[in-house]
């Protein structure tokens, strides 16, 4: 009887089962098999031992496995009179990934800097179509190296096959990392198409490979598409005869708006594109108010037509994207009041409604406070300190609403005292009715409801100011458009004294006669026009005397802006 053992001497990877296997033969084809045998092992030092190894149906032989061989040793199989040869097994480190940095240059069009990750382990996130680069060190010579992407599932799959160089793997890419003449680096470079779980896999001279230790993920950011901020209206926008057009159009983007679009649909199909100038766009924020006169057949009385605000940004590829309002219906009407005029009464309408909400959730919070008690269990306390919190940050941004509009920019400081002294402290208070004696927590919660019950009177107080601020803006309009009522009045009125000096040098005759009288009327008319005017003006100023004064607080900051 001799052995055959399969691999013989051998190279083994340290920290890895090893699986040793030896088939017995006849040489005479007579003699009978062993069921039994025993493997002996001797190490460097030269003291051995051996162990009982039984017989395998399944591998057609004697099969014994070293687990997590670290050492060098030398192994022998024998049974009855047989003995195989001795063997050496030689130990070495499977290879690793000493260090890895990944540099992450996003596409120029986003302007965003370029990265490094060193490490290159958790989740790293990269701009869509941005050019990565891996350099990946090994603590020993490597004879190959792919970057492995795809589900996790199929990576941990490729790690456990044993034929890892020829393996094909459903949803698995694997990209070749070009190795340094030493063996000791890599690198691959490329432009990333998809994210997910990713790994490296190495592969030494001697076929064995790494196993991975850290968790690695790419998640992708992807271009948006812009946004258009519409002031929302089911109503249709109501225009006087002859007046133009005005829409204030916002567009937002994550890099850039490129292009910001007013589209006017005519009759008959046709589509008439008006576009935001160039120094208004190339930004995350894209902001322009059109003025445009309207054709004839739009701007007369009973007319009706749609137009729709267009935002594109500036991805390069696969191409820019796009986003489209809702068409919004404009009728042209007699008396109707400007664009001017409608679109600060939804400006009021919002902020009046938004006082409105957070003055009932105020009072909501406030029976809510005062029915709990020290008992009361921590979780809801949580929620309405988290509650009472957003109530204040909501009031802050009301009052940065206020700040920017001179007539309204008096109740900004009443606004942030409400929020910051009433509102933020309520929250503190019932936060503190957390923790603490029962008495204590008694009293925090006390002092919460306390806090409420004043930040709702106050507020009642803020909405009748806003209200009566928001008429006194409205009637500065009227103020504005008395103003320019009587800028055209005077040049009208100057153009006929003009003309009326240049009659006066010409010779007498009946044609000169007729134009005086017909000068003399229209200066009747516009005389006539101008005291209506006075008396409008004065009317308005009677009825609030502070209008002068927000008149001046408005014009000092348009020229400050």
């Amino acid at each position: 009887v001799y052995f055959e053992v399969p691999g013989g001497d051998r190279v083994a990877a340290r920290g890895h089962n090893l699986m040793l296997r030896a088939i017995p033969h006849s040489r005479s084809g007579k003699t009978a098999l062993p069921r039994e045998a025993r493997i002996e092992f001797s190490g460097a030092s030269g003291r051995g031992d051996g162990r009982t190894v039984g017989w395998s149906e399944a591998d057609g032989g004697f099969v014994a496995t070293i687990p997590r061989v670290q050492d060098d040793f030398r192994f022998a199989f024998a049974a009855g009179n047989a003995r195989s040869r001795t063997y050496s097994v030689y130990v070495v480190d499977p290879p690793r990934i000493e260090a890895c940095m990944l540099h992450v240059q996003p596409p120029d069009y986003t302007k965003l800097p370029t990265t490094s990750h060193d490490g290159a382990v958790g989740e790293v996130t990269v701009f869509e179509q941005s050019r990565l680069r891996f350099e990946p060190s090994f603590a020993d010579e490597v004879a190959t190296a792919e970057l492995l992407q795809g589900r996790g599932d199929a990576i941990a799959a490729m790690f456990a096959s044993t034929e890892t160089a020829s393996e094909t793997l459903g949803g698995l890419t694997r990209l070749p990392l070009k190795i340094a003449t030493d063996g000791r680096s890599a690198g691959l470079e490329f432009v990333v198409e998809q994210g997910g779980p990713y790994e490296f896999l190495i592969v030494d001279q001697h076929g064995f490979h790494n196993t991975p230790t850290a968790a690695r993920r790419l998640r992708i950011r992807r271009d948006l598409p812009p946004r258009i901020t519409v002031a929302p209206s089911d109503a249709p926008l109501m225009i006087p005869p002859g007046s133009p057009l005005t829409v204030v159009a916002s567009a937002e983007d994550d890099i850039a708006i490129d292009r910001l679009e007013l589209r006017i649909e005519l009759p008959g199909g046709e589509t008439r594109v008006f576009d935001a100038p160039a120094d208004r766009l190339g930004t995350s924020d894209a902001n322009h108010t059109f003025d445009v006169e309207l054709p004839s057949e739009l701007s007369a009385a009973g007319a009706t037509f749609n137009y729709l605000l267009r935002a594109t940004d500036n991805r390069p590829a696969p191409g820019p994207q796009s986003v489209t309002s809702e068409p919004q219906t404009v009728i042209v009407e007699q008396n109707a009041p400007s664009a001017q005029e409608q679109a600060l009464l939804r400006e009021h309408e919002r902020l009046s409604h938004e006082l409105a909400e957070i003055h009932d959730e105020v009072r909501q919070q406030q029976q809510r406070v005062s029915a709990r008690n020290e008992t009361e269990d921590t979780q809801s306390l949580r929620n309405l300190t988290t509650q009472q919190k957003q109530l204040a940050q909501r009031l802050e941004q009301v009052a940065d609403e206020f700040q920017e509009r001179p007539v309204l920019s008096s109740l900004a400081p009443a606004a942030r005292a409400i929020a910051r002294e009433q509102l933020e402290q309520a929250a503190r208070d019932t936060e503190r009715g957390m923790s603490g004696s029962a008495e204590d927590r008694a009293q925090s919660l006390q002092a919460s409801a306390d806090k409420l019950d004043g930040a709702d009177d106050a507020l009642a107080e803020l909405r009748r100011q806003f209200d009566k601020l928001a008429r006194l803006e409205h009637d500065l309009l009227d103020l504005d458009r008395m103003a320019a009522q009587a800028q055209a009045l005077s040049q009208q009125l100057a153009a006929l004294n003009r003309r009326k000096a240049e009659l006066a040098a010409q010779p007498d005759t009946p044609e000169r006669k007729k134009q005086l009288q017909e000068l003399a009327q229209q200066q009747r008319q516009a005389e006539e026009q101008a005291a209506k005017l006075s008396e409008q003006l004065k009317e308005l100023v009677e009825k609030h005397p502070e209008i002068l004064e927000a008149a001046r607080r408005a014009k000092l900051q348009e020229l400050g802006r």
